[in-house]
């Protein structure tokens, strides 16, 4: 049987579909009713619609109600109600074991949720579900959420949860947690560690200042991201203890770290790849850093208080600094580099005084070629062809950049620098080798 789609544009002007509608509509698969602005109510003849797999009502903004008929489409696997008015789910959408996708984010923005039914062992096949932007509170998700055996992908983000139930621990497919802009967010559950297959979980921009220890026993987590901590206390990631083995990008910018929010351990983080630390109070950073043998990215932006660059893991490959800092270290970005080829400068398009950063600019590129000219001599010919001194990008916004190192290149013509540059549309990207 060939899937049949019926699809009634937005602005159709429908208020009720008449309960006849569906009589001779049994073979479809797909119902797509979103943005029907002054749809108001689904008929009960829906339920005839045994082969119907995808049901969608996203953004009707006057829904208010599902039938409990719904619980009679025993093929459906896929619906969207998000952005209605729905504020009660019937009961017997516990019903639909082929349910493989359930979004129902802000459809309870003005209006409380109200699961009143337990989930039992109903939904045994839902996958992924979308419950961001409905307003849920403590108390507001059923009790045994932890039996939805199959469930991979759960959004919660920007809800007023302060807390999470513990029985999401007990959620064993889950891969997929987000959390982020739950700006009342004050803690994890203990027992996160036993989310044996999670492999992100996104918690950014609420205010959870210590993660449970368990959290390092998450050993095929590949994303964890707290930036943009919203509280005033400071934040302190656990001890890795050789844990998250898979963890390839973490994100702690933004998280009022000082010195000892970073564990001396986190050198131990094998697999990471990306580290953001931008915006943050600390003056120092652990040595270890020198250890993550795989890191690759590692974002510093506007902390203003470190008062010395780390040693650059071996395989470093872009440093993430605002101008100011990259003055400050141009020492250190020159001769503790490693294989360090782009330093990357901030989007400074907000920046009220361009002027002032045009002249920031200006000094970075001067010092640059200052600092490369007093290394002239240190640098051999069979260093360069060996490739011991590597390409080195600078990029940045402006093109004020580009026209200042081109202002060098012809002041230090005279030091017999050999020197490439690459300008990529409308951004300046700079690469310098150099040769005795």
């Amino acid at each position: 049987m060939k899937p049949e789609i019926l699809i009634l544009m937005q602005g159709s002007g429908i208020r009720e579909l008449p309960s006849s509608y569906f009589q001779y509509q049994t073979h479809i698969t797909d119902l797509h009713l979103s943005f029907m602005k002054t749809l108001v109510a689904l008929p009960s003849s829906i339920c005839r619609l045994k082969s119907l797999v995808s049901l969608n009502v996203r953004g009707c903004q006057k829904l208010e109600n599902l039938s409990e008929e719904i619980g009679d489409l025993d093929n459906l696997e896929e619906f969207d109600a998000s952005d209605t008015l729905i504020s009660r789910l019937p009961s017997t959408i516990v019903r639909l074991n082929k349910l493989k996708v359930l979004k129902l984010a802000g459809c309870f923005e003005y209006n409380r949720v109200h699961f009143e039914f337990l989930l039992a062992e109903g939904l045994r096949s839902l996958e992924h579900l979308d419950l961001s932007r409905c307003n849920l509170t403590d108390g507001e998700l059923p009790e045994d959420i932890g039996s939805l055996s199959s469930l991979k992908k759960w959004d919660l983000s920007r809800n007023d949860l302060v807390a999470l139930p513990s029985s999401i621990c007990k959620l064993k497919s889950l891969v997929v947690l987000d959390v982020s802009e739950c700006s009342k967010l004050e803690s994890l559950p203990e027992e996160i560690g036993d989310l044996d297959n999670l492999e992100e979980l996104n918690a950014s921009n609420t205010l959870i200042s210590r993660p449970p220890s368990s959290i390092v026993r998450l050993n095929k987590l590949k994303i964890l991201k707290f930036g943009g901590f919203k509280n005033r206390a400071h934040f302190e990631f656990p001890p890795v203890a050789e844990g998250l083995r898979s963890l390839e990008h973490l994100d702690l910018s933004n998280c009022n770290l000082i010195d000892g929010g970073l564990p001396e351990d986190i050198g131990s983080l094998s697999s990471l790849k990306k580290l953001k630390l931008s915006v943050n109070n600390f003056e120092h950073l652990p040595r270890s850093i020198a250890q993550l043998v795989a890191l690759r990215s590692l974002d510093l932006s506007y902390c203003e208080r470190l008062t010395q660059l780390p040693e650059f893991p071996p395989e470093l490959n872009e440093l993430h600094v605002d101008c100011h800092m990259a003055l400050k270290f141009i020492n250190d970005l020159v001769t503790k580099r490693k294989k360090l080829q782009r330093v990357i400068f901030p989007d400074d398009e907000d920046d009220e005084d361009n002027a002032h950063v045009d002249t920031i600019y200006n000094l970075f590129a001067h010092a640059l070629f200052q600092k490369i000219s007093s290394l002239r001599h240190d640098i051999s010919a069979s260093d360069f062809l060996s490739e011991k001194c590597l390409p080195f990008g600078i990029t940045g916004r402006r093109s004020q950049v580009g026209s200042t190192i081109r202002e060098r290149i012809v002041v230090h013509q005279s030091i017999y620098l050999k020197i490439g540059i690459y300008l990529i549309n409308s951004w300046d990207l700079l690469y310098v080798t150099m040769a005795a």
